[in-house]
């Protein structure tokens, strides 16, 4: 009985993670920020606000200095068939945070620096799922399960900008990215209420990105920061690093019929990230491209599942995330855009040998990703409206997916999933 309870907190946790994942969004899902939203893709171009600091920290000085928020809701839906359980089905609505502060042009001789910070919460998700199937030795076992993922960021930056040049503008910008994450995991029987497994695993990390933007303007000599975050007649060129992150988490885990805790650990990686973006405004209209390329596959032997000791390696591969945006100046105070982006996923389907010991070896595939496992499109439009001091954005951000895994993966079956968001995002001087 012990070895069949202990299999069950095997499998609830090793097939259940994913739910704790459920609105990662780090290098993947959605933006952080309503106008990285409004590209549909985190941009090394387009994220010209406080929230930039986590794609291009060389676009605080075209942004607009002040105070940044956001706000909205998120509405998750999420199905997943195996071929020999029945479907489970989610629905969550999840609040929508940000904001950032970047400072005014501190002015040199022929140049200037700005500096800026953000607090960037991107998990926010406590999931209750209850009577979930779960096959056993020919026996089926319900399952009573809660999950929950704490995760934010705080990237503090600065950029220096070159005003020298005649028609042409050069910004540097460097950042350190602090990250929080906590993660936790319960599961009990739902015929006897004997608790099956509770883990629970947090850390801090810190990651640097740099990065440069060069614009022409050639009909606008004089031109200060403020009047390129206006967007007139210009061409701009983005590029962005951030650096890979693997997150070895601490925790403690207790399993069924014991009472001594046991120590945890689970590694999880954060790809490096080399991001391109490329602008054209003419007068107006605008339109940008975003190529970035995701290098995963560096990350293959370092991601880890805490519980099952034997797990060799992660399925991982690099990939290019692609996406565009037109705008269009309604007006002097008025905007309107529409973006679409294609995002592939980085992860492959794994495969899991049956051996005879409780913790079979196998290859982490599909549902161990950050909610980038599986290929998504994403399509945005966006509202923007200046009231003085005020600039207001308000932005409908939707992307979709699905994905089958044959027999042979480490999670079978065929995944379905719809994120939607409107968020208003407000920038001020301050």
């Amino acid at each position: 009985m012990m070895k069949k309870t202990i299999k069950i907190a095997f499998l609830a946790a090793g097939t259940l993670c994913f739910y704790a994942n459920i609105f990662a969004n780090t290098y993947g899902l959605f933006p952080s920020g309503s106008t990285s939203k409004g590209s549909a893709i985190e941009s090394a171009i387009d994220a010209r606000e406080a929230a930039g600091l986590l794609y291009n920290p060389a676009l605080l000085s075209v942004s607009k200095p002040g105070l940044t928020g956001e706000l909205g809701l998120g509405r998750l839906l999420y199905r997943y068939e195996h071929p020999q359980f029945d479907p489970v089905s989610l629905n969550v609505t999840s609040p929508m945070v940000s904001a950032g502060w970047s400072s005014s042009d501190i002015a040199f001789t022929g140049s200037s620096i700005r500096w800026g910070i953000a607090v960037l919460p991107t998990s926010m998700a406590t999931l209750k799922i209850a009577g979930l199937p779960r096959r056993i030795n020919g026996t089926p076992e319900s399952l009573n399960v809660e999950t929950s993922r704490r995760q934010f960021h705080i990237p503090v930056g600065i950029s220096w900008n070159n005003m020298s040049m005649d028609t042409s503008r050069l910004s540097i910008g460097a950042a350190l990215i602090a990250t929080y994450d906590e993660r936790s995991l319960k599961a009990n029987s739902l015929v006897d209420q004997a608790n099956l497994v509770d883990t629970k695993a947090k850390g801090t990390f810190y990651r640097p990105n740099v990065g440069i933007l060069y614009g022409y303007y050639p009909s606008n000599s004089e031109m200060t920061s403020q009047a390129q975050s206006q967007n007139l007649e210009s061409v701009e060129l983005g590029v962005s690093f951030t650096k890979s992150l693997a997150k070895g988490f601490k925790g403690k885990t207790t399993l069924a019929g014991t009472k001594d805790e046991f120590d945890t650990e689970t590694v999880d990686f954060d790809p490096a990230m080399l991001m391109t973006g490329f602008k054209v405004s003419l007068t107006t209209w605008r339109f940008s491209l975003n190529i970035n390329r995701l290098l995963a596959q560096s990350g293959s032997s370092i991601v880890r599942d805490g519980l099952n000791r034997k797990t060799d390696k992660a399925d991982l591969r690099d990939v290019n995330q692609i996406g565009a945006k037109i705008e269009y100046q309604i007006s002097e105070d008025q905007s309107i855009s529409a973006a679409a982006a294609y995002l592939p996923t980085i992860w492959g389907a794994g495969f899991y040998s049956k051996n005879s010991d409780l913790t079979s070896e196998h290859e982490l595939g599909h549902l161990f990703g950050n909610f980038n496992a599986m290929p998504v499109r994403n399509q945005a439009i966006s509202h923007s409206l200046n009231l003085g001091s005020y600039n207001i954005k308000n932005t409908f951000f939707r992307t979709a997916g699905k994905h089958s895994i044959d027999r042979s993966g480490d999670n079978p079956g065929h995944y379905q999933l719809e994120f939607i968001s409107w968020t208003t995002g407000v920038n001020t001087q301050f």
